[in-house]
């Protein structure tokens, strides 16, 4: 069995443990199933003894804090990986989530000569200076993002939205795979629901400054004005409240429901409550919730970022960054056009059919096979034409 070794500043703790991030988490699950996997994260915070299990995969958390500076974190993966290739003979370093465990993985796969492929998820490609947000709003930053996306064996990309930003920054290769990390279709899928009042507006995401719930309440006010309908806001609030503020200043408070945090298996009843995704984040290399929504069957609309990018304009209403008249005249004309409305959900919800979790699971299957394959062929010829240095 191949012996892959994944890299990830964190998110691979089970429900409750911690950070979860169930895209990698069940990822790292499944493909731990075909192949000999050990998970290394840096320790969780405030977790004594985090799991340490990821399905059959073996989960070793890092003593690095995750607070602890770059430079402390890239040299605690760096030589974890030095030292335990002794044992254990990776073929291939999967490194993802950030440049701390990217940078690990690509220079570790230059010292040990075995492969290293990167995903890259989101903030690598961002540059939101306002709030901090984005390895490109720094130039040292950026170079060394351009560095791994370079340097790596094999690079992948969310969606054909942030392959194209890479393209636009100046980063080229014709070898970029586009796997989306998408749903598991037993938990998100689609179910029969009457487009009338009152329309139900869905938004899955943490309250935060990145994510732009201020154009999304402004947006829905307006849309409130032509319609019955009601908006429900589902994830963690980051903003102590201040959103809810806003809405009563828009006087939609009594239309607005903040459920909170809710734990991805239990999404799908969100999911199937609603009519439309209301997406207005500033940026997204995809999107979870945007892919979700599609297994759903729900009509997507929102900033063109990420998936919505994808879709639109066929699959899914796009338009620009906090531009919320648009946004809110778009949908009002879609909810009285019941035949694009079905259309458009037609689109993204055939999108959602073929690209489930077990299609990830399938795309990482062939690149971690092509590239261990390689690696192997590659060691076989050293071995052929210089023997006595193996």
């Amino acid at each position: 069995m191949n012996r892959i070794a994944i890299i990830v500043p964190g998110g691979a703790a089970e429900y409750g443990k911690g950070i979860h991030i169930p895209a990698v988490y069940d990822l790292v699950s499944r493909l731990s199933e075909q192949f000999e996997i050990t998970l290394y994260s840096l320790s969780v915070p405030g977790v004594k003894q985090p799991s340490l299990s990821c399905g059959k995969a073996r989960v070793r958390y890092l003593r690095t804090h995750t607070k602890s500076a770059f430079v402390v974190k890239f040299l605690s993966f760096l030589s974890v990986l030095l030292r335990d290739f002794r044992t254990e003979q990776f073929q291939l370093l999967h490194g993802m989530l950030g440049w701390p465990a990217e940078a690990a993985v690509v220079l570790a796969s230059r010292l040990l000569r075995i492969p290293s492929l990167i995903t890259l998820h989101g903030g690598e490609t961002a540059n939101i200076p306002q709030f901090q947000y984005g390895s490109l709003r720094h130039p040292l930053l950026k170079k060394l993002t351009f560095w791994i996306g370079g340097s790596a064996s094999s690079l992948v990309v969310l969606s054909k939205f942030q392959e194209a930003r890479l393209k636009q920054l100046g980063l080229f290769r014709n070898d970029v795979h586009i796997i989306p990390n998408c749903p598991d279709s037993l938990t998100f899928h689609p179910k029969v629901k009457l487009l009338k009042e009152p329309f139900h507006f869905l938004h899955v995401a943490n309250v935060h400054e990145l994510k732009d719930q201020i154009t999304l309440l402004k947006a829905f006010s307006i849309i409130r004005k032509e319609f019955e309908c009601k908006l429900r806001i589902v994830g963690l609030d980051y903003l102590n409240g201040r959103l809810r503020g806003i809405a009563e200043q828009l006087d939609i408070s009594d239309s607005v429901e903040f459920v909170g945090y809710v734990e991805n298996k239990a999404l799908g009843a969100h999911f199937n409550w609603g009519h439309v995704l209301l997406h207005t984040s500033l940026y997204e290399a995809q999107s979870v919730a945007v892919a979700e929504a599609a297994a759903c069957g729900l009509a997507i609309a929102g900033t063109k970022v990420g998936l919505i990018s994808d879709f639109s304009p066929t699959g899914a209403i796009g338009v620009d960054v906090g531009d919320h008249e648009r946004l809110a005249r778009e949908v009002i004309h879609l909810l009285k056009d019941p035949v694009r409305f079905d259309g458009l959900r037609a689109e993204s919800l055939e999108w959602a059919k073929i690209h489930n979790l077990e299609w990830t699971v399938g795309q990482y299957t062939a690149l971690y096979q092509k590239l261990v394959g390689k690696h192997l062929q590659e060691k076989h010829n050293r071995a052929v034409v210089h023997p006595f240095l193996f």
